[in-house]
């Protein structure tokens, strides 16, 4: 007789992995005796996007029998998504959870005896603590991250992971001939479709300038890195002011030549150069 928290705790499961996409493939039993049929083993996987076929694989070592995953369509697109959803970590937030920590008493946590409910307890506050301080936001995601891949070139690497297999196999000399040209031909059309996408976006900008730094960081794979300055030390003294840190920096950066000039040891020899270049140019 199965016990009924056995079957709530066997919902419960399902449940959950339902809530991530997830579904078992195996529905037939997996461990066969002369009294019982249990179904122990499972392969759980998302069935939305990958379509698969499982068999049962006698072995007739153990009466625990293996199971045979075929999938019928490995080569699926990715899915394309237009946002995503990402936690804010920054200075604020971390400073509000470290404040939020300092204060928190943990009394309810140390008045219990028992370690398992005393834990449940310190990992509630903690994470209503978390949770608090650290928002979830909406973040949107580009539909394509490489836009120079045309749906032809796509198509063409679809091709290639399949032909990859026959030459793994390394059976047919010629086919590895083949196999080995169409890869450097896709390669080369690949740098050459993203040439074009990069020229055609300098060229057809208005900010030249701008999208060329846009393409060197993409090309580099390096990313803006917004720092704020909360602080600086000027004239020996830490300022935290913003207006006050922002005239500092206009100060120094308009008068920075004048001084620089002021303090050149060849003055003269400057001077009598511009005058002579000036006297070559006229």
């Amino acid at each position: 007789m199965i016990e009924r928290s056995s079957i709530t705790r066997a919902s419960a499961l399902k449940s959950l992995l339902y809530s991530f996409d997830l579904e078992g493939t195996v529905n037939f039993h997996t461990r066969v005796t002369s009294t019982s049929k249990t179904l122990i083993d499972n392969i759980f996987m998302d069935r939305k996007t990958l379509k698969s076929q499982v068999y049962p694989l006698h072995n007739g070592l153990s009466d625990h029998e293996a199971q045979l995953l075929v999938l019928t369509n490995p080569y699926q697109p990715p899915l394309k998504s237009t946002f995503t959803y990402v936690r804010e970590i920054d200075n604020y937030s971390s400073q509000k959870f470290t404040n939020l920590l300092s204060h928190e008493n943990w009394e309810v946590v140390f008045s219990i005896d028992n370690i398992n409910i005393m834990f449940n307890s310190f990992l509630d506050i903690y994470l209503k603590i978390f949770l608090s301080s650290f928002h979830i936001k909406r973040k949107t995601v580009g539909l394509c991250a490489k836009p120079w891949l045309t749906q032809g070139l796509k198509v063409s690497c679809i091709n290639k992971i399949k032909h990859y297999q026959t030459y793994k196999q390394g059976k047919n000399s010629s086919f590895n001939e083949y196999y080995k040209k169409y890869c450097k031909i896709l390669k080369s059309t690949i740098q050459l479709s993203k040439k074009k996408h990069f020229d055609n976006l300098i060229i057809n900008s208005t900010n030249k300038t701008k999208i060329t730094w846009n393409t060197v960081k993409t090309l580099t794979n390096k990313r803006n890195n917004h720092k704020k300055i909360d602080s600086m030390k000027i004239n020996s003294k830490l300022i935290k002011d913003p207006d006050v840190i922002a005239q500092s920096f206009n100060q120094f950066f308009s008068t920075i030549a004048h001084s620089t000039i002021n303090q050149h040891p060849s003055k003269e020899i400057v001077e009598n150069s511009l005058l002579i270049l000036g006297e070559v140019l006229l």
